[in-house]
């Protein structure tokens, strides 16, 4: 309690250890990484709504089932009930599935008679796949955990 420092990073100095521009604060023995000034950092070069905006994009495709319709859909379209039967859901949670990449406009949906097809609608998001597979790939198989 209090140590400044996530639970799940032990070995972490304690925030109030360092104080401006990385300073070790006294008696502490811990490692001390440089800070590099933020003019030399660069930053961001976009608004910071727009990184919002990606990461509501990125938290939508964070989901195992999700990532599974999308694959589906870039087939082409189909019903809440083929991809329930896919990912092995029940309805009303596929359902919630596809409001989420509704609401980011990744999926769309449309009426034929009494039946709803979904379709993919930005298929960029494929690229995700093999980006996600790259970044596996590099980890050296440790699954992408370190």
């Amino acid at each position: 309690m209090g140590t400044g420092r996530p639970p799940d990073a032990p070995d972490a100095p304690p925030r109030a250890a360092f104080g401006a521009a990385g300073a070790r604060a006294e008696g502490f023995a811990g490692p001390v990484f440089p800070v590099e000034p933020a003019s030399r950092c660069g930053g961001g070069r976009r608004d910071p709504e727009v990184y919002r905006r990606q990461a509501r994009v990125l938290r939508a495709l964070a989901n195992p089932a999700r990532l599974q319709v999308v694959d589906r859909l870039a087939e082409g379209p189909c019903t809440v009930g083929e991809l329930t039967a896919l990912v092995g859901l029940d309805q009303s949670t596929v359902s919630k599935h596809l409001a989420v990449l509704r609401a980011q406009g990744i999926v769309d949906d449309e009426r034929r008679g009494n039946r709803v097809f979904y379709r993919l609608l930005t298929p960029c998001v494929l690229d995700f796949f093999a980006c996600a597979d790259g970044v596996l790939a590099g980890a050296g198989g440790r699954g992408g955990k370190r």
